[in-house]
């Protein structure tokens, strides 16, 4: 509920933005724009297009998400050194 009065009132949206928003742009750019431009916050080098992209990215991607968990078979179980075998 963003209009309480508590502080922790906006943690939802501070944790949405740490953990998805903030992965558009790199480690690297952030550092370098803030570095750059002092007294610049984080929500100053995101734009409202970057939430609106990761919102959009989040939202279509529901169905596929809940038909993994629901499908007859169960969900798809994580398959040891799938990824390690792809780097080689």
């Amino acid at each position: 509920m963003v209009g309480s009065s508590s502080p922790l009132s906006l943690y939802p949206v501070y944790d949405f933005l740490a953990r998805y928003v903030r992965k558009l742009p790199s480690d690297r750019s952030i550092k370098k724009t803030l570095s750059a431009n002092p007294g610049t916050s984080f929500l100053d080098v995101i734009g409202p297009s970057d939430v609106a992209y990761v919102i959009t990215l989040v939202k279509n991607s529901i169905a596929v998400w809940k038909y993994d968990i629901e499908r007859p078979g169960g969900p798809r179980e994580h398959e040891e050194g799938v990824w390690e075998n792809c780097l080689e």
